[in-house]
């Protein structure tokens, strides 16, 4: 699976693989914000929406400045070689995951007794190679400047562009080693949660995942019954002896809580039907 610039393809790929509704030629701020505006307008605010603006020039992606040159707010995705942006306009699904899975990691961390020892960098944008890219939640020791594990959230994208970006963070990041990706197929009750691990080389492994579907009003769940996150890899040290320190475990059943929640706030906007 492709994981930097070089190998992206054309923009004809990417609009594919990132299900991308739209897209526009950058020819200024202004022009782009009054575009991204009407396409707005125009869309169903509950859900996602993914754009794509060709011609956008480098200068203008700055991280050090939290993107201020981007007109409206979105998840970004910059390939510095071929000048284009992906951007996703998050919908409240993918808001109220994305803090789900954060507050639930916090909790785990913070029952441990070093939630202090960790820093939550949010959504910063970071440097990968010639990609810029952003991710939902990320986190690192609170020694360091740099993060060591991401949440990735894909409700409009397709599975295999969640995938790309998991392995992108491994492959390309300088210090990622552990993604949690999460895919939210929107009109279905169904989400799959996994578990990304770096490998030797800097190779990108989909270690577990697990299926959760709402069938006839039961809960169903495919594949592994526990995803877990190595300590070491987040915190680069071993847990101390006597301590609540350890990997992290996500239980089906608390992802199953999860799905549940994020299906009720789906029917509350009429996303899916109730059964």
């Amino acid at each position: 699976m492709v994981a930097n610039s070089s190998l992206e393809g054309s923009g004809e790929d990417l609009k594919s693989l990132y299900n991308v509704e739209a897209a526009f030629k950058y020819t200024s701020r202004n022009g782009l914000a009054r575009a991204l505006r009407t396409f707005q307008e125009n869309s169903d605010v509950t859900l996602d929406h993914v754009v794509l603006v060709t011609g956008f020039p480098p200068k203008l992606f700055n991280i050090e400045d939290d993107n201020n040159s981007l007109p409206v707010k979105g998840k970004s995705l910059y390939f510095q070689d071929l000048q284009i942006l992906i951007l996703t306009m998050k919908g409240p699904i993918h808001e109220f995951l994305s803090l789900k899975i954060h507050d639930l990691f916090r909790d785990k961390i913070t029952r441990m007794g070093c939630w202090d020892d960790l820093k939550a960098i949010g959504g910063a944008t970071q440097s990968l190679g010639n990609v810029g890219k952003e991710p939902d939640q990320s986190w690192g020791p609170i020694s360091t400047r740099y993060t060591t594990l991401v949440l990735e959230v894909g409700v409009s994208e397709s599975l295999r562009a969640v995938d790309a970006d998991a392995q992108r963070w491994i492959k390309n990041g300088r210090s990622v080693t552990q993604v949690v990706t999460v895919k939210v197929y929107p009109h279905k009750r169904e989400i799959i949660f996994a578990i990304w691990q770096g490998e030797p080389g800097r190779q990108a492994k989909k270690d577990k995942e697990i299926h959760i579907e709402m069938n006839g009003g039961q809960l169903s769940v495919r594949k592994a019954r526990q995803l877990g996150l190595s300590f070491k890899e987040i915190f680069e040290r071993q847990p101390k002896p006597g301590t609540n320190e350890g990997d992290v475990n996500f239980s089906a059943r608390e992802l199953g809580i999860i799905a549940q929640q994020v299906w009720r706030q789906m029917a509350l906007y009429d996303m899916i039907s109730d059964e």
